[in-house]
């Protein structure tokens, strides 16, 4: 499956679609989790170059301008092709930091649904200060922070902020061929056309 599927990905970067590297492969993966290069070698990783099917590039680039003209922000992928060997590496590594509960609310091993390229973990850039803007805070409240629904128990003006923006995002995604993921965390969508 794989070696079919890795002819049809392509870097957002080539596309006008701003993306980092792999997060496994990022300074704070490794200082966060002790990743080391050698690990990421054993598993196949040797670019650390953001991948994700050519079939979502149009609807990603309608979602960006979309996001840049109303909005006044970017679109970033922070996540896409992901192979079975590192879900179950970084499954492996959140369970030795944070839990095994909490490696299951975050990882799907069932269904692996990046490792087919069409699902991407997303974010946010403002185009006036060049800042990333938050739409939630996951080192401040929690891994619950993650996902959807969270931040509406709250009535501060910090958590109307996020809920306005997790729903503005939701929305140009799930109006371009995208739906939330089975996990509903805010950042991830898996596309369904």
């Amino acid at each position: 499956m794989n070696l079919i599927l890795l002819k049809d990905l392509i870097n957002p970067n080539d596309y006008g679609i701003k993306s980092g590297i792999i997060w496994w492969a990022t300074d704070e993966a490794k200082s966060d989790y002790g990743v080391t290069d050698e690990e990421l070698k054993v598993i196949g990783i040797i670019s650390t170059t953001l991948l994700i099917s050519k079939k979502l590039i149009s609807d990603l680039q309608r979602i960006n301008q979309t996001l840049k003209t109303d909005y006044g922000l970017e679109l970033i992928i922070d996540d896409g092709y992901r192979s079975p060997e590192l879900y179950n590496y970084a499954a492996k590594k959140v369970a030795e930091k944070k839990g095994q509960l909490a490696s299951n609310s975050l990882f799907n091993l069932d269904k692996m649904p990046h490792a087919f390229g069409t699902s991407v973990d997303v974010g946010l850039l403002d185009l006036l200060t060049g800042e990333r803007v938050k739409f939630f805070d996951q080192q401040k409240d929690g891994i619950e922070a993650s996902f959807l629904g969270y931040y509406d128990q709250f009535d501060d003006e910090r958590s109307k902020f996020f809920v306005v923006l997790q729903k503005l995002v939701g929305k140009v995604f799930l109006t371009n061929n995208f739906q939330y993921g089975s996990k509903k965390e805010v950042w991830h969508f898996d596309y369904i056309n």
